[in-house]
Formats: structure tokens, sequence, C-alpha cells
């Protein structure tokens, strides 16, 4: 794990076993700098400290911490902050880190133009060498308005990455953004920047932390929620193992469990919501619902259905059953084309039932139940059958790419949730299909994209044991695996 940021206390007795601090900057540190370093070291170390006498909890990993700030004298012209982003790369390169925290950055405010070169930059790196990037969003959220002077700050409009905006209020409570938080949208490929947010402190609530005192101390800022954030994410990585922590997960399980109002919930102030500090809740899903993982590699213009694990017995039709899904990838970019910046995309289509299908005859259609017709007849009198389940209606997109864009085509996070009764659902699946572009014009030599989904399904009821029956008919489901989707051919 890295964090770079303003500066760290060496001698710190609270940090020092964790934490390797080095310095990136010749310049002596200030005091700010130093108490603002060691206070986001603590964060992830530890997490918010509530009170001065507050035992302290064992870290979750090992972390580099690099001081870069203040600037050298001789780089007071780089506003940019250009020469230290290639120090950040180059130490990620030589050192291979899967998680990097970012709790500062350019003075810029994201705008629809171009991408700026620390986005672009970072969005190659988190792609090509499976970096989880962690971005504080920005303490600019009173700014005007009107002029988008709140906005997210760069690099926080990266597709590839999270921006962490901080929340004045703690978890088990209504989650509210910090005056002080930048708001989205991020840009065209991931809108919905920052991606949730974190307990960042208030004024009348502030983040409490140790500084480089060693000292219980008190603060707030985006700048705490990040790392925050990025404490759970590595706990999280270490509960699924390794090989399934990709960034694409870790995004998955950040927008699929952030907590969220189901109505007014204001996505551009809180993202997807509050991003867990812990994942631990996850793991033991309540009697009536369960969550799978499904992770695969799927080549340009391959469909891949995921089935969904709804019993096919033991529960009544009339009873409610709720499927969320939210499918997160990394993408190549294109630092040159602000709309079609994403280079890849995801079509999702979700098909309730596997006996429901399509009819068409000519100009006439109808829908037909493969369980109460005779199919050669209807093939006979010239109707034509789809091959595929109908797709439900809610999901359905239209032929023109406008349409398309606007459902999250090119998005690298999407989100689902349909509600329906288990009379209307039996052998349910969502087909995944891979996309990309290239100068705005569709192409098929990519390489394999790989994805993550988390689905959650969800009774109505917790009387209705819908995790024992899912156990019961779904034996190639075992605790914290991933599901086995199957392939189908596919000429489009």
């Amino acid at each position: 794990m890295a964090i770079f940021d303003g500066g760290i206390n060496q001698s710190s007795l609270y940090l020092r076993p964790f934490v390797t601090a080095e310095e990136m900057t010749s310049e002596p540190p200030t005091s700010e700098d130093l108490e603002h370093g060691s206070m986001v070291t603590s964060a992830f170390l530890f997490g918010h400290i509530e009170a001065e006498d507050s035992p302290l909890p064992t870290p979750v990993a090992y972390v580099d911490h690099f001081r870069v700030l203040p600037l050298p004298q001789s780089a007071k012209f780089d506003h940019g902050l250009y020469k230290f982003l290639d120090t950040v790369k180059e130490k990620i390169k030589e050192r291979k880190y899967r998680y990097v925290n970012l709790s500062l950055g350019p003075d810029e405010i994201v705008d629809d133009g171009d991408p700026h070169y620390w986005t672009s930059q970072l969005d190659t790196l988190a792609e090509e060498l499976d970096v989880t990037f962690f971005l504080a969003a920005g303490n600019n959220g009173e700014e005007d308005e009107k002029l988008g002077f709140n906005r997210i700050l760069v690099p926080g409009d990266m597709v590839n990455g999270l921006a962490i905006g901080a929340a004045s209020t703690l978890s088990g409570t209504k989650t509210q953004r910090a005056s002080y938080s930048a708001i989205g949208p991020g840009r065209a490929g991931q809108r919905v920047q920052p991606i949730g947010v974190a307990f960042g402190g208030c004024a009348t609530l502030p983040f409490g932390g140790i500084d480089h005192r060693d000292r219980y101390s008190q603060g707030s800022g985006t700048s705490f929620a990040s790392p925050l954030a990025m404490r759970g994410a590595v706990q999280l990585g270490a509960t699924i193992g390794k090989k399934r922590a990709t960034p694409s997960a870790i995004r998955a399980f950040s927008a699929h469990f952030a907590q969220r109002a189901r109505k007014g919930h204001d996505s551009l102030s809180l993202g997807f919501g509050r991003v867990p500090s812990s994942y631990d809740s996850v793991f033991a899903c309540a009697p009536n619902e369960a969550t799978v993982i499904y992770q695969d590699k799927l080549a340009r213009d391959e469909v891949v259905a995921m089935r969904l694990p709804v019993p096919t017995k033991g529960i009544d039709d009339a009873a409610l059953i709720e499927i969320e899904w939210t499918i997160a990838f990394a993408t190549r970019i294109n630092p040159a084309d602000a709309a079609d910046y994403t280079l890849s995309g995801i079509e999702d289509t979700f098909r309730p039932h596997e006996m429901i299908r399509s009819a068409t005859k000519g100009e006439q259609s109808m829908v037909v139940d493969y369980r109460k017709i005779n199919p050669e007849k209807y093939t006979a009198d010239g109707w034509s059958i789809s091959t595929a389940p109908k797709a439900h209606s809610q999901r359905l997109k239209s032929g023109f790419e406008s349409s398309r864009r606007s459902s999250g085509k090119w998005e690298t996070i999407l989100r689902g949730r349909v509600r329906l009764s288990a009379s209307d659902l039996y052998l349910p699946r969502i087909d995944l299909k891979h996309i990309s572009r290239a100068e705005g014009i569709l192409t098929k030599d990519v390489p394999p994209l790989h994805i993550t989904m988390v689905t959650t399904v969800r009774a109505d009821g917790a009387q209705i044991a819908l995790y024992d029956l899912i156990r019961q008919q779904f034996r190639v489901l075992a605790p914290i695996t991933t599901h086995i989707p199957i392939r189908i051919a596919s000429s489009a």
C-alpha cells in the first residue's frame, strides 16, 4: 500500500511499526504538512479514532508513506505537479503497489473538455498494472456552484479509480455530505464521481487520528475520507483473496454495498452512497438474501450469460424477489478524446424467465411461454421464436447510440435493480456483451475485458430462507466463490 501526501514524522512511536516513511522532496516540512500527513496515514491504519483514550485497532496492512510537500524551490513553477506525477508513476512501477491513496493533486477543477494529464496517466496505469487508486475528491465543495468551482478536483475524474468524498456523519446514521466535500459529476465513462463518500469529519464532529507528535488530533477533509475507504478495501481484498481482489472487484464492491437512501438519493453529492469502511457484515448474509461474485474475461463481441441464483422451488409464487447487480471493469482510454474517452464498454441485458420467448411473423409479434406451446407447430405456421429468453422491459435499450450511451453503455460501472414476483422468475440471467471502439468507430481487434459483477438476491420477508434454498439448489456455489458463467455463441 502506498500513500502520497504532505508529510510524516519518521520517529512516530505509533506509526513506526507499520510505516516506511520516505522523502520525495528535500524541502523541510512545515508543522502543518507533518500533521496532515500523519493524520492521513492514521486514517488508513486505525480508521476514525473517536476519543483520545480509545484503544487503537490493529492496522490492516503495512503502508509506505511518501512526503512530497512542500515542493522544492526549483519546482515552484510546476503548478500542475507534473514532476511529482512522474515520481509517483516510477514508485508504483518499481514497487508494484496494488493499492494507492492520493490525498493531494493539482488544484484544478474537472471539466468536460480534454482529460487532464494526471487523469489519463493514472487511468492508463490502473488498467495496465492492476492498481486500485483511491483519490481525495477535494475540499472545494463550498465554492461557487453556478461556475462549477465546487466540482471534484483532478484526478478525481478517473474512470478506472475511486474518488472519495467526505461525509459529515458516522456510519449508522443518515449519510450527509460534508459541506466542504467536492461534488460530481465525473467525466463521460464514469459520471458517478465521487464514487462514494466516507467519514471525513466536520466542525461539529471532527475526524480523529494520531498526529506527527504521537498525540491525538482532530481535523476534517476528503484527505481522511479517502484512506478510510481504502482501509475497508484492503480488508476486503484480504478476505476474498489476492486473485479475486482486482481493481474492478474493489470498485464493484464499493458501489454495490454503498449505503444509500432508496428515495431521494443525490448521486452528485454522495456518488453511489457511503462506501463501507469494513465489509465484514457483507459476508454474513441475512437468511433471506445471498450475494454472488462473478469474474470473467470477455472477448470482443462475446456474450456471457451470468446465471442468477434464484431458487426454482421452495418460494411462494407471490413472494417478491429483488435482484440488484453491479458490474465494473477497467478500460483502456483515449486521452485525446473527451467524448470517446473509454475504449471498452459492456451491454447488459436482464432476462428474467428462461421459458418466456419472443415470437415474430412478418410484422406480427407476440410473447410465448415454452411450457404452454408446441414450438414445432409455431414454426410450421411461419413463426420465428427467439433463441434467447425475452429481455426485461425496464432494461431494454433502443438501437440508437444516444440511447445506449445514456443507459451507461460506455460507463465503467453499471448498476441495475429489479423487483419481481417469484412467478416471473425462472432461471434468470444477465447477458453481458463486450464492445469496443477507437476513433469513434466500433472495433474488434482488442484484448479480452476483465469484468467483475456482484449480485445480491433478496426476498421480501425474513421468514423466507432464501440463503439456504440457494445453497441447496446451486451446489456449484460456496461461500466467497466465483460463479461459473455460461458461454453463448454470438454472431453479433
